[in-house]
């Protein structure tokens, strides 16, 4: 179809076909002569043409008017009216129909061909205009930032889904508003003097050019708040004149997220700078530093503010720099991402760093693809070594601790097997020892008192075996145990009935002078036991005939001091200070005594362990005296 085709709609059908021939004269293509509105709607329809001649007296009900208007809005059809009527009211309906011209008749072909051309140019510019608009709002609707486009007096006439998503507002509601409600912005009071932020409207009315501001609040229709950018302008015609505005929205929620992250990393690679334990420093390409931290201003011994634009090479031995510049220049030209050295700095003073020389790692920092400077890590291989040894110790400590926990492991397996074995035989002697206190009852009060004494040995030891056996690990090595008042006279009176045969059979004579009232604080298992070793020892080394005498000593107030007196052998010096070593005998190694070398070693923990001391003296063949002292009981 030519775009220069016309459609004739007249009810006189002489006035038509005369139109009809004088168009096709000058050009024009006529596609049809339609008398009524119905025929004038399916010829326009079918044919599609540029321009209708519209007379406004139609045959039949729906006049001209009406079809021009039916015309425009279903297929957008110029219109030049062609008619008789001149009167107000009718030129007021036409005017409704937005016509590209109004003839009255009678007219000239002139007149006519002049409106057609008028009209076809400025409907074909019209079209073009529409599909810019067109093809620029559905650009709109596409792009992800907010559009919001004004009039003159401010109120919103567009607004595309990104825009209508951000502010909460439906455009068919936003139309016709004022930008202010539509795109309602707070910002801190503390920032609006700052930044000089205005609202939208007075934004788009004082703007020359785009204006911006970041990370305002967006107050949206639901109540609900969102961080925002926002772009503001004027929109302008061709002779420079403001026709409306244009306000442009971003979220900025995710662009704030990213810069708290980046902000966070990059507080933490600073705090990694400044108190890594390494020396570090970035140096520009020109070799200049641009920062270092505190490791590597020691090593320099230089403040860290006094190294800031210092030449780096001003802090390097002289021979060094050539092995440097040729280290850094394969890193520049990308042959190795890093590259490492040997190096030797200069004190402040131009002394070389004592020491072996530091070694330095560096890499490029880069930033869009270029080369922005170096980055130095530098480590004192003198400290690192010390580091080294440092965690060497600590590994042979956890080594020995290891071992210890170890063999404290096998000692109790071994302790519970031997106990285990123990008592079973202890057993047997308390229940032979029962039978034989039963046995003895009114026949012979001796041989009862025998079994008696046999009885609470063997209970003395089955005790000692439990708690060696129940011992939890480390128990013996140094720890406190449970005190209470224990009775001292009573103590020294058990032992003394434990240790009566032994007495007997080398014809000695046991005193206890201790008073009855007497009493200390000590655990009664671990009292019987230390004082059954050193009468034991008194008994084992007296001479034939002599005494083992236990009584009060003078002590400090609050204290019990009690001593342990024999008639022996005695000891030399050099023999009292071997006392207390494990497996040591003195000399008796030989002799018919029987004895391994742990009894007053044993009998040091025992009493240490419940808060008292032990003190041993001697004189060779002037006996030995053992001092013993505890917290008195209250």
């Amino acid at each position: 179809m030519s775009p220069s085709s016309i459609l004739i709609v007249e009810d006189e059908a002489v006035v038509a076909l005369d139109l009809k021939m004088q168009l096709e004269d000058l050009g024009y293509t006529v596609v049809g002569i339609a008398d009524d509105a119905e025929q004038a709607v399916a010829l326009a329809t079918k044919h599609r043409p540029s321009l209708a001649l519209m007379d406004i007296q139609l045959k039949g009900s729906v006049d001209g008017v009406e079809v021009a208007a039916q015309l425009r809005r279903q297929m957008d059809l110029p219109v030049i009216f062609l008619t008789s009527f001149s009167d107000a009211q009718t030129v007021r309906r036409a005017a409704g129909t937005a016509p590209y011209g109004y003839l009255t008749k009678p007219f000239q072909i002139k007149e006519v061909a002049a409106g057609v051309e008028v009209a076809l140019t400025k409907a074909q510019m019209e079209r073009a205009e529409r599909g810019t608009e067109r093809s620029l709002a559905f650009a709109l609707q596409c792009v992800t930032d907010g559009v919001v486009l004004t009039n003159e007096q401010h109120q919103v006439r567009f607004m595309n889904p990104a825009a209508e998503q951000l502010t909460g507002w439906d455009l068919r509601d936003a139309v016709g508003r004022s930008v202010d409600e539509v795109v309602s912005i707070s910002i801190a009071e503390q920032e609006l003097h700052s930044l000089g932020h205005l609202a939208p409207a007075e934004e788009v009315s004082t703007q020359q050019r785009v204006a911006m501001a970041n990370a305002m609040t967006l107050h949206r229709r639901d109540g609900s708040a969102l961080h925002i950018d926002e772009w503001t302008g004027p929109i302008r015609d061709a002779q420079g004149q403001k026709t409306g505005g244009i306000v442009l929205l971003r979220n900025a929620s995710h662009r704030l997220v990213q810069e708290q992250r980046l902000l966070e990393a990059q507080d933490r690679f600073r705090s990694a700078f400044d108190f890594a334990p390494i020396g570090m420093a970035l140096v520009s390409l020109d070799r200049r530093v641009l920062l270092a931290n505190e490791a590597f201003a020691r090593m320099v011994g230089h403040e860290v503010s006094a190294l800031i634009g210092m030449s780096s090479d001003s802090l390097t031995l002289a021979e060094d720099l050539p092995f440097e510049e040729e280290r850094l220049q394969e890193l520049v030209l990308g042959h190795e991402p890093m590259v490492q050295f040997e190096k030797r700095y200069l004190h402040a003073d131009g002394t070389a760093m004592d020491g072996s020389p530091v070694l330095v790692v560096v890499t490029v920092v880069r930033e869009d693809e270029e080369l922005v400077c170096f980055l130095y890590q530098v480590h004192d291989q003198q400290a690192q070594r010390e580091i080294a040894g440092k965690a060497a110790e600590l590994a042979v400590e956890r080594m020995r601790r290891q071992a210890s926990d170890a063999q404290n492991r096998a000692t109790r397996d071994v302790l519970a097997r031997v106990t285990h074995e123990m008592r079973t035989p202890l057993n047997a002697v308390l229940g032979y020892g029962e039978l034989m206190k039963v046995m003895s009852m009114g026949s012979s009060a001796q041989l009862h008192g025998y079994a008696e004494q046999v009885v609470s040995a063997g209970r003395h030891m089955l005790s000692l075996v439990r708690e060696v056996l129940e011992a939890p690990p480390g128990y013996t090595k140094g720890l406190a145990v449970p005190l209470e008042p224990v009775g001292l006279h009573d103590a020294i009176d058990e032992a003394i009935g434990l240790l009566k045969p032994s007495a007997q059979a080398h014809h000695l004579w046991l005193d206890n002078r201790v008073r009855p009232e007497v009493r200390v604080m000590a655990d009664p298992l671990r009292l019987r036991q230390a004082l059954l070793n050193v009468g034991s020892n008194a008994i084992k080394y007296n001479k034939p005939q002599g005494f083992v005498r236990w009584a009060l000593e003078p002590s400090d107030a609050g204290r019990v001091k009690f001593s342990v007196v024999d008639e022996g052998v005695g000891m030399t010096p050099d023999q009292l200070e071997r006392l207390y070593q494990p497996y040591e005998r003195l000399g008796q190694e030989h002799s018919n005594i029987v004895g391994t070398g742990l009894g007053l070693v044993v009998t040091r923990g025992l009493v240490e362990r419940m808060g008292g001391s032990i003190e041993i003296t001697s004189e060779p063949r002037g006996g030995t005296r053992v001092e013993v002292e505890f917290d008195a009981a209250p």
